[in-house]
Formats: C-alpha cells, structure tokens, sequence
C-alpha cells in the first residue's frame, strides 16, 4: 500500500504518537468540538500508535462540529475493494453506487469540502476517491511535518473565496 521507506514511516509514525499524546491538541479539539476519525488499516501501525489514536478518536467521539478524517494505512482502491467484498459476502444480487458507499470503510464519511495536498505534490493518491468527488483541492509545497497553523488559515481563506459548482 505504502511506498515510504521503512525510515520515513517510522518517523511519521513517532510524529503521529506524539501529536495523539499532546495534550494541547486534545484540548484545541475539544475546545472546537471537533471529533476525530481515525480511517484505515490500524493493523499496520505500531501498537503504541494504534493506541494513542484509537485514545484521541475515543476522546472526541461525542463532538459534532467538525470532524477530521486521519487517513492511516489507508488506500482508495482498498477501501472501493473491500466493499465490493462485503457486498459479493451477503449475496446481494443488485450493486448500485449507494450500496457500494454503504459498504466502504469510509462509508460514514461525508463528502469531502477541502482536500489539502502536502509535499507540492499534484495528485490526490487514492485519497478518498469515492468523496472526493466535488472537492476542493489545495496544494502546499511544504512537506506535512512543516505544515503549520499559518499554512491551514490559507488554505481555509483559499476555500472560503471559491465558487462551488458541486458539477454544475
């Protein structure tokens, strides 16, 4: 799934723990009601990670306001298979596009408002393929670690002065 090096994952993966065991950003969720989606293949993340992000998911369940989707071991094409599974698994005899969503790991994930790219990369990845679809995509040259509180205001004021057309 993932193309990182072993060095590069384990450093995201201490990064991620220590951002999950902060305190403060505990606080500044609970302060802007704001709950934590943790989306992906936990399996594949270190027992002390699957830990504080499952702690940071279960802090935050009960707020509504915003919610924040944490992508982790996490892919597109993952996500649209297993619920092409699920549904070949309850013998389903009829598959439309609401029965696929209802069946994706993300299936509780609304649709996608702002996609933020790190990295300056110019592609979205696999990243949420089936919500993506009437996104908004802001790309950031600087790299995730780097990306600041400065960095999310522009990419918010960017979003807030476009015209969505949601396809139209």
């Amino acid at each position: 799934m993932s193309h990182r090096s072993r060095g590069e994952l384990g450093l995201l993966y201490k990064l991620y723990t220590r951002a999950a065991n902060d305190g403060s950003i505990i606080k500044l969720l609970k302060e802007n009601k704001a709950h934590v989606n943790i989306i992906g293949n936990m399996a594949l993340l270190p027992s002390k990670l699957r830990s504080a992000l499952k702690r940071v998911e279960r802090q935050t369940r009960i707020y509504k306001e915003l919610s924040i989707n944490l992508l982790v071991g996490y892919g597109g094409r993952d996500d649209i298979a297993y619920a092409v599974r699920s549904l070949a698994a309850s013998g389903v005899k009829s598959v439309d596009a609401k029965a696929i969503r209802s069946k994706l790991m993300t299936a509780d994930i609304p649709d996608v408002d702002l996609i933020i790219r790190t990295s300056g990369e110019k592609r979205l990845g696999g990243l949420l393929p089936w919500q993506s679809d009437y996104s908004e995509l802001y790309f950031a040259r600087k790299n995730w670690p780097d990306f600041g509180k400065g960095d999310l205001k522009r990419a918010i004021d960017t979003f807030r002065k476009r015209q969505r057309r949601f396809g139209r």
